[in-house]
C-alpha cells in the first residue's frame, strides 16, 4: 500500500482520531466543512481509498455529494458503529466501486494509550481477494489491531447487545448519576466504571448505536421486559 492516497470525509473526533494513526503511513487529504483545513471535496474524492467517516444520519447526503467525483477504481470504505443499513448506502451510491465495511470497536478515548490487539470488524462487500488482503495485512502488522470477520447481519446482531444494550445501561448510569461511594463493592465499581465509559458518549453515537441497528429494539424491550419482572417479584 505504498504511495496510496486515501481520502476522509468527515473530521469529527472519530475522524480526527483515524487521521492521526493513517496519516502516519499515507497521504490523507480530509473533507469536513467545519474544519478550516478542508480541502474540497472533489480533491479528497480523487483517491486511492475513500473512508467515510460521518454519522449514519449524514451519510446518505454525502454519498450523493461525492459520488459524482468518485472513480469506479476508488476502494469505498465506512467506519460506522452499525454495519447493515451503511452497506446499503454504499452499495446505492456506489455500485461499481469496491466497498468495505469496518467497525473499530474502539475510539479515541479507549485507543487513547494505543490501539495495540484492539479489534475490529471487517465486513467484506467487494473487495478484490488482493485488496482484501492488502488492508488486513496492514491493519495487522502496522496498526496490530485484532481482525474480526463477520457478515453484516452478525455484526448487528451481536452489536445489539455489545454496544446497545452496555450504552443503553451505561446512558441510564448517567442519567441517575451513580456515584463512586468510598464503601462501593467490585461489582459496584463496575457499574461506575461502565458509566465513565459510556455515559459521556455524544447523543448522536448514543442515537446511531440504538437506531441504526435494526436488532437493538428487540434486545432493549428484552432487557426492560426482564427489569419489570424482576421488579414484580422482587416484592
Amino acid at each position: 500500500m505504498k504511495n496510496t492516497k486515501i481520502g476522509l470525509i468527515g473530521y469529527g473526533s472519530f475522524g480526527k482520531f483515524i487521521d492521526s494513526h493513517l496519516s502516519k503511513y499515507f497521504e490523507v487529504s480530509i473533507f469536513d466543512p467545519s474544519y478550516e483545513k478542508s480541502l474540497s471535496l472533489k480533491e479528497v474524492c480523487d483517491c486511492d481509498y475513500l473512508i467515510f467517516a460521518v454519522t449514519i444520519n449524514n451519510l446518505e447526503k454525502v454519498c450523493k455529494d461525492a459520488k459524482k467525483f468518485v472513480k469506479t477504481d476508488t476502494k469505498i470504505i465506512d467506519v460506522t458503529s452499525v454495519k447493515i443499513k451503511p452497506i446499503k448506502i454504499l452499495q446505492k451510491h456506489f455500485p461499481k466501486n469496491e466497498i468495505l465495511g469496518t467497525h473499530p470497536i474502539f475510539g479515541p478515548q479507549s485507543g487513547k494509550d494505543g490501539v495495540q490487539n484492539l479489534p475490529i470488524v471487517l465486513c467484506n462487500v467487494s473487495f478484490s481477494a488482493k485488496n482484501y488482503s492488502l488492508v488486513k495485512k496492514f491493519l495487522t502488522e502496522k496498526m496490530e489491531l485484532n481482525i474480526l470477520e463477520k457478515t453484516a447481519e452478525q455484526h448487528d446482531k451481536e452489536m445489539a447487545y455489545v454496544q446497545g444494550l452496555s450504552h443503553f445501561i451505561g446512558r441510564a448510569l448517567s442519567m441517575i448519576k451513580i456515584e463512586n461511594f468510598d464503601s462501593a463493592t467490585k461489582s459496584y465499581k463496575q457499574l461506575v466504571s461502565l458509566e465513565n465509559l459510556l455515559g459521556g458518549d455524544s447523543l448522536d453515537l448514543y442515537k446511531t448505536i440504538q437506531n441504526a441497528n435494526p436488532h437493538a429494539k428487540k434486545v432493549r424491550k428484552e432487557f426492560l421486559k426482564t427489569l419489570n419482572d424482576l421488579e414484580k417479584n422482587t416484592g
